[in-house]
């Protein structure tokens, strides 16, 4: 059984991510990632919260900063870069867990994008909301480089209150109208963004190293 979570929600009060847990319960997700500095996680009946800063930066020595700064205070650290420098520079850094391409200027994928990305590429709903037109346009001239795996992505709703929620399989459907295959765009959607979140907080509460070994704790 997959376990579905979504990395990108913005909920502006506690009220509000209350209401959004209640919906993301019912829609079948395991584990959400909630940016903002919101001053205690509520009851989740069930579904992991975990913390989620977004970094904007429009050069490479702003981002390492920002990165050596938060990197082991929050479980998913995404990038909107300012530039494909920018871009490219959080693609190869193993403290980056997802970066937003699909920015207010998009920036494309190509051969070297898949040459160097170790962290995964988000594709946030919420942007296609927004601007429908570009958003398309950048996912079916970037939807090649998702197929068989070749750039590993995410799919987000990046939502800000309970009407902006969608089920997973709506998410995934995003992907494979694009003709990304249906298992890539399952995984993007459960298998890759709930791993990411789990084994950071593992992480963080001391569980398991940087390289992936586990703490194995004596009594």
């Amino acid at each position: 059984m997959r376990s579905y979570a979504d990395l990108w929600w913005r909920p502006s009060s506690q009220d509000v991510l209350i209401g959004m847990l209640g919906v993301g319960r019912e829609m079948g997700y395991r584990a959400v990632a909630v940016e903002g500095e919101l001053p205690t996680v509520p009851e989740a009946g069930g579904i992991e919260v975990v913390r989620r800063i977004t970094l904007r930066a429009d050069d490479v020595r702003e981002l390492h900063t920002q990165l050596s700064r938060v990197r082991w205070r929050y479980e998913v650290v995404s990038v909107v870069p300012g530039n494909r420098e920018v871009a490219m520079a959080a693609l190869r850094d193993n403290r980056v867990d997802t970066v937003v391409m699909l920015c207010d200027d998009p920036i494309p994928l190509d051969h070297h994008v898949a040459e160097v990305a170790r962290a995964a590429v988000e594709v946030p709903l919420g942007r296609f909301l927004e601007e429908p037109g570009s958003s398309l346009s950048w996912l079916l001239s970037s939807a090649k480089w998702f197929r068989r795996g070749r750039v590993r992505v995410v799919v987000s709703s990046g939502a800000r209150d309970q009407l902006g929620l969608r089920t997973p399989v709506q998410l995934a459907s995003l992907l494979v109208v694009a003709g990304v295959e249906p298992d890539v765009s399952r995984r993007a959607v459960s298998d890759l963004p709930y791993s990411i979140q789990r084994v950071n907080a593992l992480r963080l509460r001391g569980l398991m190293d940087h390289t992936g070994v586990w703490e194995v704790l004596r009594e």
